[in-house]
């Protein structure tokens, strides 16, 4: 999510690069923190020197208004699950009747989903499960 308004836009990871004083927000203990930060390319590399951590965003209140208005002062992206975005734009929205935000067209599909299962699970239900959810990568 980056203000709306900007020539040139941030539409994916590859963007932000082009902007060298561009800081990329990022809840910690998230999804977003781990992809971010645990990959070692030298492209995330570079991302993760531009990366903040911060903590709370996700409750209304201070912590997020202030990451909220960091990202409208023009000098920062948020990345943040999408719902929680809408959520929260239309919150300040309706306390401000106006948004100037802009966010990026496509996501990036990082929430964190796993499946537990028992471990004597029929083997007969175990190969479906492969079969139609974790080799269709």
């Amino acid at each position: 999510m980056l203000v709306k308004g900007t020539e040139d836009h941030v539409d994916n990871l590859e963007d932000i690069l082009r902007f060298p004083k561009l800081k990329i927000l990022v809840e910690r203990r998230t999804g977003f923190e781990h992809f971010i930060m645990k990959t070692t390319t030298p492209f995330f590399k570079k991302l993760q020197r531009r990366v903040e951590l911060i903590q709370g965003s996700t409750i209304p209140g201070a912590v997020q208004d202030d990451t909220f208005d960091r990202v409208e002062g023009g000098g920062h992206v948020l990345l943040h699950e999408r719902n929680f975005q809408d959520a929260t734009l239309a919150a300040r929205y309706a306390k401000r009747g106006q948004c100037s935000f802009r966010r990026a067209p496509r996501g990036l599909h990082l929430q964190a989903v796993g499946m537990m299962l028992r471990k004597s699970l029929n083997p007969d239900i175990k190969r479906t499960i492969n079969a139609q959810y974790v080799n269709t990568a």
